[in-house]
């Protein structure tokens, strides 16, 4: 235990010196920069001077490239310093952390967009009554929200500037934390040990990085048998779906036939069967004409539930392409085949691509 816990202490101390070397070094490109007259002014533009998120700091509107290496070699400084506080275990997420950074010090990130986040993980390690240090890499991931927090709602707020509202991005990030947090759980829970996934603890991040679940189920033949069954019916039933739901929508959407009303009451009534109503059926049918145990079962069977949706969902796209186009492209030679594949489903891509 004691020979683990000295190697850990070593590593830790390698990666800081490392990461600190590459502190220095974006120091020294500072100083070596052609436009090195323009370091501590550039610097200056970078922290003061409103501009767009998506500019870079290397121009000279907005910073220099001496500046912008001098901005990088500061934030990585304060970085490194927090690697250096009591408690702090420097790992593998602690170098991603880092790269994180100083990688994003070029355009968003800089001295000042950081220090609200910094100061608000103290905060919050002083409420867990824990040692800062346990939190720096929480800390540092957070900053890559400077860009949109500090600079958006706080220094340079005006509409002008960004071209987004404080409402707008405070929307954005909550329908984006919303959303995206199922994705993120599935993959930090990924990188977790056992004793930590299934500890009495619940941690939002892992204490400790390991990519051995990753290797166990790659190196398993009945995952990757899984794996490619899934991607082969994902695959087909989304070909199926495209083939037969969008000419379907294109005839229901674009032709006045009768019985369009009850077939789409149909389709909407299709929608509310429970799969275990149609799954008997199913396999009676396939079992008949010899699908079962093939590729094809499955993607008929969820294919048979996905193109009624289709056509609900792209009937309406249809529906407000003008009339107009048909006409010329008919106009043009086209036969309604053509005109279907080289005038409509362009007009639609956006909903059928959805």
């Amino acid at each position: 235990m004691h020979i683990e816990k000295l190697r850990k202490q070593s590593d830790s101390a390698i990666l800081r010196y490392v990461l600190s070397a590459f502190t220095i070094a974006f120091l020294i490109g500072a100083i070596c920069a052609p436009d090195r007259s323009e370091m501590l002014s550039g610097l200056w533009r970078i922290l003061t001077k409103p501009s767009l998120l998506t500019q870079d700091y290397f121009f000279i509107e907005i910073g220099s490239i001496s500046g912008a290496m001098l901005n990088a070699a500061l934030v990585g400084a304060v970085c490194c310093l927090m690697m250096f506080l009591p408690g702090a275990v420097v790992g593998s997420g602690t170098v991603a952390a880092y790269m994180l950074t100083v990688g994003y010090c070029s355009y968003g990130i800089n001295l000042l967009t950081i220090l609200p986040f910094i100061l608000g993980t103290f905060v919050y390690s002083l409420i867990k009554k824990q040692p800062f240090g346990k939190f720096i890499n929480f800390a540092m991931f957070s900053t890559a929200l400077a860009p949109l927090i500090s600079e958006v709602l706080f220094r340079y707020p005006a509409t002008e500037v960004h071209n987004v509202t404080a409402l707008g991005v405070l929307l954005a990030i909550v329908i984006g934390i919303v959303f995206l947090f199922p994705l993120y759980w599935l993959v930090q829970i990924s990188f977790k040990t056992d004793t930590e996934t299934f500890g009495k603890v619940l941690t939002y991040f892992p204490r400790q990085i390991t990519i051995d679940p990753w290797l166990v189920n790659l190196k398993d033949p009945v995952f990757l048998l899984s794996l490619r069954n899934s991607f082969i019916n994902g695959f087909l039933t989304m070909a199926i779906t495209v083939l037969l739901g969008v000419p379907a929508a294109y005839g229901m959407g674009r032709f006045k036939v009768k019985g369009t009303s009850l077939f789409l009451l149909v389709f909407l009534v299709s929608q509310m069967l429970p799969a275990s109503l149609t799954l008997t059926p199913m396999y009676l049918i396939f079992n008949k004409i010899g699908l079962l145990g093939t590729h094809f079962s499955a993607p008929i069977a969820i294919a048979a539930s996905s193109i009624p949706f289709a056509v609900i969902t792209l009937r309406p796209y249809f529906k407000s392409v003008p009339v107009a186009l048909d006409e010329a492209a008919r106009l043009d030679g086209c036969s309604p085949l053509r005109a279907f594949v080289s005038v409509m489903i362009p007009a639609v891509k956006t909903g059928i691509i959805t």
